[in-house]
């Protein structure tokens, strides 16, 4: 309840309470002609009574003494006014006081006892509401007197039904796997005056012939001189359980497969909790790092790691705790014999049944022959680079003319002293460049061996010298070269 609902509450039980000393006082009024002075405040424990039961001794005490005031001024001698003072005054002030405190104790005695069995009452309810459980009692010669609800849905026979009727005709049960009937645990209870439990793998037919596993308890029940009067019978539908042992048998399989697979993996597998402590180390990581798994296991991972890459780690369970998969990651790793190995790694979150990460799944695969051989590449592009750099500078830079023509004749190269271009040709690089050098001056000698040197087979072709004259009358020679 809350603060606004009690006070709501408080103010209507002392709006009541008001109520109940006007009526009283109204009675008395009534009554007056009859009574006159005579009992001036007998209509006021009937209020007192009733504060009581609304409110308890907190409204009965302001409703007597409201009460008593007001009868005071309006029935006792001298009305209308309040004098205290005389004997019989006071002596029926302190006999109503008296009167009125006794109302109070047993009105606030019988409203605890109400209340306490009232406690009690609605303790037993929700108890039974509760209760999950099938519950069947029956008699000493094994007929049904009870079953609850729970017990009606599982057995399928309602209690009308049921009642009076062999407990064997209503609680049916066989043997899960071979199919046999089961010996009811209520009757050897009754037999033997002791508690009986199911054996396992037991199932319950129902009514409607449908089956419902089950797990249950009969005992005696004894009277007061301890005589076995009946039975009880207690079970319970264990379907999920008998669900969940099958699921748990399962991913006992799978978990056994998964292991197997990671043991005869060719890469390093390795299984470590958020705080890098290792809890798995599979043969291929014993192989790569020289650690057996009883050395590994329960080390932090970073006894393989260098010390200057120990942030790496750090970097790799941050992404973990974010859900995130680092692959592809390349770094160096420590063996046992404290020489480095180039890895990739690829780490996946563990994640438990809510989705929370839980662990690491680290695949860890040598690519040091990898890396020497990606190496011994760059070094072979990076001296092919230079090498190139350095025919490109005497090529251009060369005194004599020099020329470089694809198959087709077609010109694609040519430094700057060449007769068909530059100073020399008068004319520019530009237009030599993609046209077939027999295009140039003096190209009909040139354009006649490429015809006969491409008869040849390539070892045979030869070098051959032309002279000609350029544009600016000057002679200059040629030596022309076949390259394959």
């Amino acid at each position: 309840m809350s603060n606004g609902e009690k006070l709501r509450s408080s103010l209507k039980a002392y709006a009541l309470g008001l109520i109940a000393v006007l009526a009283a006082v109204f009675l008395r009024r009534l009554l007056d002609p009859l009574l006159g002075d005579s009992y001036p405040l007998v209509t006021l424990f009937g209020a007192v009574a009733a504060a009581v039961w609304l409110r308890g001794y907190r409204l009965a005490i302001p409703v007597s003494l409201l009460g008593y005031l007001a009868c005071h001024f309006f029935f006792l001698e001298p009305r209308h006014h309040f004098d205290l003072t005389g004997t019989d005054n006071i002596v029926g002030l302190v006999a109503y006081l008296f009167t009125c405190s006794l109302i109070i104790l047993f009105g606030e005695a019988m409203k605890t006892a109400q209340t306490r069995a009232s406690q009690q009452s609605e303790v037993l309810r929700v108890t039974l509401g509760s209760i999950g459980d099938a519950v069947i009692t029956t008699d000493t010669e094994g007929r049904i007197t009870y079953m609850n609800r729970v017990a009606e849905s599982l057995t399928g026979w309602s209690f009308r039904e049921a009642h009076n009727q062999p407990l064997q005709a209503v609680f049916q049960i066989v043997n899960e796997s071979t199919r046999l009937q089961v010996e009811n645990p209520a009757k050897r209870a009754l037999q033997d005056g002791i508690v009986v439990g199911l054996a396992n793998h037991t199932v319950l037919i129902k009514k409607d012939g449908n089956e419902c596993p089950i797990d249950d308890s009969a005992a005696p029940i004894r009277d007061e001189e301890g005589r076995v009067t009946g039975c009880v019978l207690i079970f319970r539908d264990v379907s999920s359980q008998r669900a969940l042992e099958r699921d748990k048998a399962q991913q006992l399989l799978t978990a056994r497969l998964l292991a197997s697979i990671v043991e005869s993996s060719n890469d390093a597998i390795i299984g470590k909790t958020l705080d890098g402590v290792i809890q798995s180390w599979n043969a291929a990581a014993e192989q790569l790092f020289g650690f057996t798994t009883e050395q590994a296991v329960g080390q932090h991972i970073s006894f393989i790691i260098p010390d200057e890459r120990i942030d790496e780690e750090t970097h790799i369970i941050s992404s973990l705790k974010a859900g995130k998969r680092v692959e592809h990651f390349e770094t160096e790793r420590v063996r046992s014999d404290g020489k480095r190995v180039s890895v990739s790694l690829t780490v996946s979150p563990i994640k438990d049944d809510t989705g929370s990460v839980v662990g690491a799944s680290k695949i860890v695969r040598d690519f040091t022959k990898q890396r020497a051989v990606e190496e011994r590449e760059r070094e072979l592009l990076a001296q092919a680079a230079e090498a190139n750099a350095k025919f490109q500078a005497f090529f251009e830079q060369g005194a004599l003319f020099a020329g470089i023509a694809d198959v087709s004749g077609t010109v694609v190269a040519a430094n700057r002293q060449s007769c068909f271009h530059g100073k020399a040709a008068g004319s520019q690089r530009s237009k030599l460049l993609e046209n077939h050098f027999g295009n140039a001056p003096g190209g009909h000698l040139l354009r006649t061996w490429w015809i006969r040197s491409k008869r040849l087979p390539t070892k045979r072709r030869l070098a051959h010298r032309f002279v000609r004259r350029c544009p600016t009358s000057s002679v200059m020679a040629a030596n022309v070269l076949p390259t394959s």
